[in-house]
């Protein structure tokens, strides 16, 4: 019986791997080792033969018996687990539920160290990131496990497989042989944490009541489940790693004795440990002091370690501990020493707070402690130092009646200064840098990569059409085999376009490997979008037919440099030649606001129609600036949960923009709906891929520009799709800054994910070192826009401030506070941070309502406080 029969085919019944193992096993040495060097030929047969990609692949049932014939045939144990780890192989990442078993029985006449060597070399090809995925591939962990117990020679040590290990395997650990070898793996991999929490409470957590059940029975330490534990809290991480070490101390129901034990590594978490495992050590520390487990130093570093976090929960905790504690323990000193941490804390009610428990406690200090809680207070707002002044004299230079109207101010940083916008990489002029540039940016090029790309395609195109085309018949079934398959579903994506390109040059040689819906319609989504497929169409039509592109850009912002644009007219005028319309359009849009006047003369001399279009432009001065107005408005939107997609009617500011009634523009059918919105919009809530190519479009419009973002950006500001990136890309446009941009910019600052927040805070500080920030728009947008969470926002602000923005920030907070008091969750901070900037020495009129804030709460005595500052 043929033994390929069984891959070929493509329905195998139930019996066929039976059968196909049955003659495997009968195969002599001289017969495995022929079917062994045939195994790749004959995977390149059922593939199609292309290197990297094909569109046919394998079905499940063909590449389990081509893994059975490579376990069974292939020679070495290095061999045989390279062979069962191919990709081109992993067609089911769950696998077929019989292959692992005649996996094993295919390798069963092979010496133990031979499979055990297998199980080994199989598991160090796992990735943790594949085992960590619930619903990720774990066939070939599978494979390792049953071969490595089937060998009976121990289990891998890697830390993918005791990731797999925690993920795919029900917790039987009583019944687990090697129970001793892998419990403590749990504790050290750092991955095993996240993959072994289920968001269960420890009751219904089955590794949890394994774990418990294995412990009272005596088969392993409480000792080594404590301590590892512990030891996985020091190495750190994020609390998605930890969350379930802390559910299992807790249920492991640690005594005080147990605690006390562990005091040096519990104080070690307390500086850096995410908050959950913090709140848990300052718990331990806590029952260990009152066995009197801890001395003064003890007790003091660990005051410190907790006063100096930001959380104010932790640091409340702290207060309260210090409080109840330094006298009746003895240890004045070493709780107004730590005490003096708090001094720095942001809030006022803790600095206040802090500075009560300090008088309190005065009296049983030592004069050196008194001393340097002098010098720690003279940076205390005034309102806190007032607590100090009367037990500690005059302590700040000023005597206790002057403290209430004395005002400091602290060292703040200089804004830096945003660096010049960069030139873009020179034009491509020669076939050879043309092949190294698909080469370094296929598969995936940014836009100006694919706006330098299409210029050079274009360029070489014309000059040299068959020695281009022969450089990219030899690269491309190399860099980028799809192009040789007519199949191109349609995309916003940068590649589809370049792709489109080269297939002018190489058209595709096979047919489509399944039915594709081509899609030509231009008018369908946000302007942005439809401007760019027009363009494109028109650039991908452009090769080999015109001499080069007019509108790739010179500067990474899109600004084109206006003598190298009339430099390429001229050339087009040269050849007879005229640029495509939309071409002409972009090119004129990308020009910078000012423009020297010996270029617009030098156009002037130009005849063909560009040419004096050109001219023209040049002589009114560009296009004026649309009219860009903002307001709030209720819209329908498509929302993906994890129940399924739903449609809701969301609050959004929604913009508005109107050409200017005179001057030169673009085609309103082409590049000019850029000029007009509310365009088609439909329901969508995701971000198209042409996102970040956008801000290049109007480049000297960063107003209108702007206007586009808006909706996206409010849709997704929970998601990473490059907003804080693109902001920071319209900070180097030019034009005025309105409502639209500041915007825009509140809702970078309002991101979700720290990275999105951190690069729009970036952005802000590159309008506010150009002297371009709206500050009083941004205030205005803070208060107005639904999307935004006031305590990123807050913290995205303090970020700028710290960076030197102290002024500008105080004058956004000073124009937001009107829309914002009298109370809103977050106000507080906002407002302590506003008194901070104020500090500085930096002014603003007092912001409306202020002063009407009244009464004991934190944020009545923030207001407070600013008012007192500003005036």
């Amino acid at each position: 019986m043929d033994v390929w029969a069984y891959t070929t085919s493509r329905k195998l019944d139930r019996g066929s791997p039976q059968s196909l193992l049955m003659l495997l096993t009968a195969f002599g040495d001289e017969e495995r080792a022929a079917v062994a060097k045939a195994l790749p030929g004959h995977l390149k047969e059922l593939t199609g033969g292309t290197r990297n990609w094909s569109p046919w692949g394998l079905n499940a049932p063909q590449a389990a018996a081509l893994q059975i014939i490579g376990a069974a045939c292939l020679p070495s144990p290095a061999a045989v687990a390279a062979w069962l780890c191919r990709r081109d192989l992993d067609t089911n990442p769950n696998g077929p539920r019989y292959l692992v078993r005649h996996i094993v029985l295919a390798v069963a006449h092979r010496p133990r160290e031979w499979r055990a060597d297998v199980a080994r070399r199989v598991a160090g090809r796992l990735r943790v990131a594949d085992q960590a995925d619930r619903w990720g591939a774990r066939v070939r962990w599978q494979i390792a496990d049953q071969l490595a117990r089937d060998a009976g020679e121990g289990l891998p040590a890697d830390d993918a497989y005791t990731v797999g290990y925690a993920q795919w395997t029900v917790p039987e650990l009583d019944e687990e042989p090697y129970l001793d070898e892998i419990l403590p793996r749990l504790f050290e991999v750092e991955a095993a944490g996240r993959v072994l929490d289920r968001g269960q409470a420890a009751g219904d957590d089955p590794w949890i009541q394994a774990i418990l059940r294995v412990a009272e029975a005596g088969r392993v330490k409480r000792d080594l489940l404590v301590d590892g534990c512990v030891r996985r809290f020091l190495r750190g991480g994020r609390i998605q790693d930890l969350r379930w070490y802390v559910t299992l101390y807790n249920a492991l129901e640690v005594t005080p004795a147990e605690a006390a034990a562990r005091t040096r590594d519990l104080i070690r978490l307390l500086p850096a440990a995410p908050s959950q495992v913090a709140d848990l050590a300052l718990a331990e520390l806590r029952r260990a002091d009152d066995l009197g487990a801890l001395d003064a130093g003890s007790f003091g570093e660990a005051a410190e370690a907790l006063l100096f976090r930001p959380e104010k929960k932790l640091v409340r905790a702290a207060l309260t501990w210090i409080d109840r504690t330094a006298a009746a323990r003895g240890r004045v000193d070493a709780a107004l020493g730590a005490l003096t941490v708090a001094f720095g804390q942001d809030g006022l009610d803790l600095q206040e707070r802090a500075a009560r428990i300090a008088a309190r406690h005065a009296g049983k200090a030592a004069p050196a402690t008194r001393e340097a809680v002098r010098n720690a207070a003279a940076t205390l707002p005034s309102e806190a130092r007032a607590h100090l002044a009367k037990t500690f004299g005059e302590a700040f230079g000023e005597s206790a009646g002057d403290a209430e109207t004395a005002t400091f101010t602290t060292a703040a940083p200089e804004l830096p200064v945003p660096p010049p916008v960069r030139e873009s990489p020179p034009p491509i002029t020669s076939i050879a840098e043309l092949t190294e540039a698909i080469e370094a940016h296929l598969p995936d090029p940014s836009w100006p990569d694919a706006e330098r790309l299409l210029g050079g395609l274009v360029d070489l195109a014309h000059r040299e059409p068959e020695r281009t085309r022969a450089a990219m018949r030899r690269i491309i079934p190399d860099i980028a085999p799809w192009l040789l398959y007519d199949y191109n579903p349609y995309s916003d994506q940068a590649l589809a376009w370049v792709g489109d390109a080269l297939r002018v040059l190489v058209p595709p040689t096979h047919p489509a490997p399944y039915p594709v819906r081509h899609s030509t319609a231009d008018d369908t989504g946000p302007a942005p979008v439809t401007a760019l497929r027009a363009r494109m169409r028109e650039t991908v039509a452009a090769v080999g037919g015109s001499p080069l592109l007019l509108a790739t850009p010179t500067f990474a912002n899109g600004h084109i440099a206006p003598e190298v644009l009339l430099e390429r007219l001229e050339r087009l005028e040269a050849a007879g030649a005229e640029p495509g319309p939309l071409d002409l359009d972009q090119a004129l849009l990308r020009l910078p606001r000012d423009v020297p006047a010996d270029v617009t003369a030098r156009a002037a001399r130009l005849t063909s129609a560009a040419g004096r279009r050109t001219a023209a432009w040049l002589a009114e001065g560009g296009m004026a600036d649309p009219v860009v107005t903002c307001r709030r408005r209720t819209m329908p939107r498509d929302v993906s949960t994890w129940r399924g997609g739903k449609t809701e009617d969301v609050e959004m500011v929604f913009p508005e923009i109107t050409p200017a009634a005179a001057g030169p523009r673009p085609d309103p059918h082409g590049l000019g709906r850029l000029l007009s919105y509310p365009s088609t919009l439909g329901r969508q809530s995701w971000i198209p891929y042409s996102f970040v190519w956008w801000h290049s479009f109007l480049p000297s419009h960063r107003e209108a520009l702007a206007a586009h973002l808006l909706v996206p950006m409010a849709d997704r500001t929970e998601g990473r799709d490059g907003q804080g990136a693109l902001l920071l890309a319209l900070a180097d446009t030019a034009g005025p800054a309105g409502p639209a941009v500041a915007t825009a910019l509140i809702l970078g600052l309002s991101a979700k994910r720290a990275e999105e927040r951190t690069t729009a805070v970036d952005a802000l500080l590159t309008f506010a070192g150009r002297r371009q920030l709206p500050a009083a728009e941004l205030g205005t947008a803070l208060a107005a826009v639904p999307q935004v969470k006031l305590n990123r926002v807050t913290s995205a602000l303090a970020d700028a401030a710290r960076s030197g923005a102290h002024a500008e920030v105080l004058a956004v907070i000073a124009a937001a506070l009107p829309g914002l008091l009298p109370a809103r969750a977050g106000l507080a901070d906002l407002i302590a941070l506003a008194a901070e900037a104020a500090e500085t020495g930096a002014r603003v009129p007092v912001p409306p309502g202020l002063s009407d804030v009244t009464g004991t709460s934190r944020v009545a005595r923030e207001a407070t406080r600013l008012h007192r500052l500003l005036t």
